[in-house]
């Protein structure tokens, strides 16, 4: 097994951070009982990349029509993208052939913009867009997946 494959972190400049991972393992999962032994090879991968940057306000945001936004503290900014798979096979299982049988088969994708904002001491805003789907090789669909995420968190100290 081998979880994580690797891992890569670099710092750009302007202090944007990046992190790119790979991942890799197979199982074997081996079940005895009164007709005999069934086994199934599971081997799940993945690759992710997450890049965050803290925007600096202090100096304030222009605006598209002339101006500037002035906030009081910074706004940080992430960027989540995964694409992985998976695929489970049961050895021996086919009835008709004694060959193997594909028993699952995915693949994952999903890319996730977010901001947040501490608007004070007690009060912290979030906004997140997901866009992704898994699609199942096996069974033939696809699942989408669509998704907006505001948030406020309010700390009572």
């Amino acid at each position: 097994m081998l979880s994580p494959l690797f891992s890569w972190s670099i710092l750009w400049k302007n202090s944007i951070r990046s992190t790119i991972r790979s991942t890799w393992d197979q199982t074997l999962d081996e079940r005895y009982s009164a007709a005999g032994i069934s086994s199934t090879q599971t081997t799940n991968w993945g690759v992710t990349l997450n890049t965050t940057y803290e925007l600096q306000t202090s100096r304030g945001i222009s605006k598209p029509w002339g101006g500037k936004w002035q906030l009081a503290g910074n706004i940080n900014l992430s960027l989540d993208g995964s694409y992985s798979g998976s695929y489970a096979v049961g050895l021996g299982a086919n009835p008709s052939t004694g060959g193997d049988l594909v028993q699952g088969h995915t693949r994952t994708w999903s890319i996730k913009p977010q901001a947040q904002y501490q608007f004070s001491r007690t009060f912290t805003g979030q906004a997140q867009i997901e866009v992704g789907s898994m699609t199942d090789l096996r069974n033939h669909y696809t699942m989408k997946t669509r998704a907006v995420m505001i948030t406020g968190e309010l700390r009572f100290n």
